[in-house]
């Protein structure tokens, strides 16, 4: 960790950890992991929770999707 607190940290998500997985090719994002720690704790226990990064762009959406609910909310994360 540097004088301003700031560390690098390496998270990798594979498709075992997912029910449904799609990477269409490997990129690298870099995110506030406070930030995205904060967005993820929104989602409730039945949520679909769909990242959708464009690298063009630069935004990773976050999109909370709960069927039983009809409730969907979409958060765009520039990195």
């Amino acid at each position: 960790m540097d004088s301003a607190h700031v560390s690098l940290v390496s998270l990798q998500l594979n498709e075992s950890g997912f029910e449904q997985y799609r990477c269409d090719k490997a990129i690298t994002l870099g995110i506030n992991l406070t930030d995205f720690s904060k967005i993820l704790k929104m989602a409730q226990n039945d949520d679909i929770v769909t990242l959708k990064a464009d690298d063009e762009n630069s935004f990773l959406n976050i999109i909370f999707d709960n069927k039983s609910k009809i409730i969907t909310l979409m958060e765009s994360y520039n990195i």
